[in-house]
């Protein structure tokens, strides 16, 4: 979901950066996390911000994620992202 610059702002302030790293497009991804040290963690969001256009970032969040989920997730971006 293209989202509104500042919900990508709230989105730093209240979620830890757990990776970060840049597709073969040029696209930015971060993965944030809430509470990632629980067996489910309660909030993860993961965004991918266009160069062409940093303003509109693309925004994907789940909530109640377990954490091997979240682990597998995890793995398989930076298996397809440069860190």
């Amino acid at each position: 979901m293209i989202a509104h610059y500042g919900v990508y702002l709230s989105l730093k302030q209240k979620c830890q950066k757990v990776f970060e790293g840049e597709t073969e497009e040029g696209n930015k991804i971060e993965v944030y996390a809430q509470g990632e040290d629980r067996e489910v963690i309660p909030f993860v969001a993961v965004v991918e911000i266009n160069p062409l256009r940093p303003r509109q970032p693309d925004i994907k969040t789940r909530e109640n994620m377990p954490r091997h989920l979240f682990q597998q997730m995890l793995k398989l971006i930076k298996q397809t992202v440069k860190a």
